[in-house]
């Protein structure tokens, strides 16, 4: 769970081995989910109930993209997610759930997808020589290292109320 003031994500993970695909036998793959109910904003009533639907959805759509690029791009080396070369890979579900929004919803998210991808330790595989079977051993498990952990900060920029430019010009700028 992150929260920063009156924005709240939960975060889990939960992972599964996977055949590989041809392309990439030995990498494996995260893949994100985002949930926000009706009950965390205004906006997000609004949008269940038909108002601003279309744009809401969009909105949603583009923080799940963001987290999605974040997260098999380079957040989590996807080669070490490979449980038996050419058999088998982990496949993580990382879903993310909003219970409260606020505002600040893309850092407040990806603090949580990144907390909860760290926390992750996966067992080591092993492949039934006679059988072919899968074997999770559990005494042996790695955790998920972040390769590249990030520090989102999302910030706006108020132009105009100063003298510097066109009155009530607000501008906001992720990082």
């Amino acid at each position: 769970l992150v929260r920063m003031g009156r924005t709240a994500v939960i975060a889990g993970v939960s992972c599964e081995p996977t055949t590989p695909t041809e392309e990439e036998p030995s990498r494996g793959r995260i893949v994100v989910s985002l949930e926000l109910p009706a009950v965390c904003s205004p906006a997000a009533a609004a949008a269940a109930q038909g108002a601003a639907a279309g744009r809401f959805e969009r909105e949603k759509a583009a923080l799940v993209e963001l987290l999605q690029r974040t997260a098999s791009g380079g957040l989590v080396d996807l080669d070490a997610l490979c449980a038996v070369a050419g058999t088998a890979v982990w496949s993580c579900y990382c879903d993310l759930y909003v219970l409260e929004h606020d505002g600040n919803l893309a850092d407040v998210a990806m603090l949580a997808m990144m907390r909860a991808l760290s926390a992750v330790r996966l067992p080591r595989v092993a492949v039934d020589e006679v059988s072919a079977a899968l074997t999770v051993v559990e005494e042996d498990s790695l955790p998920v290292e972040l390769v590249r952990p990030l520090f989102p900060c999302s910030f706006g920029v108020l132009s105009g109320l100063f003298g510097g430019g066109p009155e009530g010009v607000l501008s906001i700028v992720p990082v």
